[in-house]
């Protein structure tokens, strides 16, 4: 069985352990180090994993922006890991050899909508427009800004 980080093998069972130590002797360690959120908003592509209504880990590629110290995810709503997201808000987040526990808390006051859609075009350019494309027609954008997962007492 290939070695997983203890945020993802904690996800695929249903409890989410951030701070504690893996349960495990040959688990590797929980990745507690700090977010550094301009290093991770500068990621071209990070992996969110998340579990699907019937259990079934859901692994996808995604865009990352850091708007103001703040990370920020958009999908659409008929996306299943979006759906994901607003049944329940742990996920992981893959990125640079690293694995987080994340949580992810829907945006809904215009300005900041739009702050962070700006900051999506000015970093991903022509492929940002692009996707506004099928957004479009799939319904709009969901926005997500994405936080560490607070760890369990």
């Amino acid at each position: 069985m290939p070695r997983r980080s203890a945020p993802l093998l904690a996800l695929a069972t249903g409890a989410l352990l951030v701070s504690a130590p893996a349960a495990r002797a040959d688990a590797p360690p929980v990745d507690a180090a700090p977010v550094d959120a301009a290093a991770l908003g500068a990621e071209p592509n990070i992996v969110v994993v998340t579990r699907d209504e019937d259990g079934d880990l859901r692994e996808r590629k995604a865009w990352i922006a850091d708007v103001g110290g703040a990370l920020y995810i958009r999908t659409t709503p008929a996306s299943g890991w979006g759906k994901n997201f607003d049944r329940e808000p742990a996920f992981a987040l893959r990125w640079a050899e690293r694995e987080l526990a994340m949580r992810a808390e829907r945006v809904r006051d215009d300005a900041e909508a739009e702050r962070v859609n700006a900051r999506f075009r000015e970093k991903y350019g022509f492929g940002d427009a692009a996707g506004d494309i099928i957004r479009f027609f799939s319904g709009g954008k969901k926005i997500y800004r994405v936080t560490p997962e607070e760890p369990k007492p």
